[in-house]
């Protein structure tokens, strides 16, 4: 059984194995106990699962505790990018940087979405999908017809689920996008138009052919 090192004889350790990387904070009380550090590089408060990690050559891993210092390592081969969105800086693997088509990088998902929104400017016209058209087109008849109508199916008010209710050209001529030509269906509603066996009465009933 080895002998227990004392506070200063542990700290003096620690020091020797990581260089200067962790100074201790909390009291040392075995070798298989947690351990309170702060990295010193990123001046981040760490608590170490056991002593040992940072008393052992064999044991001690440089970018395993520390959670800035891992995200250095897991992103050491990556490039830095920055969100075209919210300009908030982030790393990328270059095999993914090839998956994007309009040239355009975004740091998250929520960040991706918010630019293809027509209120976002110009800059991310050319990701967006074509039926979203410009700011200002009359081709944009999702929009409009959320604007004007109630968000949910005209002909049975179904409305769980804002997103995947869908706009309905009553004509079926897609370049037809006046207002009175339009109207908010369920997908169960539209799929029953679409395949032509039932009809719309009055914007609001539908009946079997």
């Amino acid at each position: 059984m080895g002998i227990r090192l004392t506070q200063e004889e542990f700290e003096k350790r620690v020091n020797e194995v990581t260089h200067g990387k962790f100074t201790i904070l909390g009291q040392y009380i075995s070798k298989d106990k947690p351990i309170l550090a702060r990295c010193n590089i990123h001046n981040i408060e760490v608590e170490i699962g056991r002593a040992k990690s940072l008393m052992y050559e064999k044991e001690y891993n440089d970018n395993g505790y520390c959670p800035k210092c891992k995200e250095e390592f897991l992103n050491r081969n990556a490039l830095k990018l920055e969100c075209a969105y919210c300009h908030k800086e982030f790393y990328r693997s270059p095999s993914k940087l090839l998956k994007s088509r309009s040239g355009l990088y975004f740091c998250s998902k929520e960040c991706k979405l918010a630019a293809q929104r027509l209120e976002s400017g110009e800059q991310f016209s050319e990701m967006r999908p074509l039926h979203y058209g410009t700011a200002d087109s009359e081709y944009t008849y999702r929009r409009k017809a959320f604007r004007s109508y109630s968000h949910c199916c005209a002909v049975c008010n179904w409305n769980e689920d804002e997103e995947i209710l869908q706009v309905h050209h009553i004509d079926e001529d897609r370049q037809n996008n006046e207002l009175n030509n339009l109207i908010i269906l369920c997908p169960n509603c539209h799929a029953k138009l679409t395949s032509h066996k039932y009809q719309l009465i009055d914007r609001s009933v539908i009946e079997k052919l």
